[in-house]
C-alpha cells in the first residue's frame, strides 16, 4: 500500500521531472520521486553533513559505511 502526501519543489526541478515523464523515463511525478528516494535509501546513509558555501548555497554530503571503507582502503 502506498501513502499519499504532498510535496513542494523548486520550479526548475519540477520542470526537469516533467520532462522526464514526457520522455517516458518515469510514468508520473510520483514514480520519479519514488525512484530517486529509493536510490538514496540504497546508499545506506548514516549521516548528512550540510556544507554552507554562501548565504543561500547549501550542499548536502551523504555519509555511509561504504564511504568509510572507500576512504581508508
Amino acid at each position: 500500500m502506498k501513502e499519499r502526501f504532498t510535496i513542494s519543489m523548486d520550479n526548475d526541478l519540477a520542470s526537469w521531472l516533467d520532462r522526464l515523464c514526457d520522455e517516458k523515463i518515469f510514468s508520473s511525478r510520483s514514480h520519479g520521486i519514488e525512484f530517486c528516494v529509493m536510490q538514496i535509501k540504497k546508499m545506506d546513509i548514516e549521516k548528512v553533513v550540510l556544507l554552507h558555501w554562501g548565504k543561500e548555497e547549501v550542499e548536502p554530503v551523504f555519509l555511509s559505511k561504504k564511504n568509510e571503507r572507500m576512504r581508508f582502503e
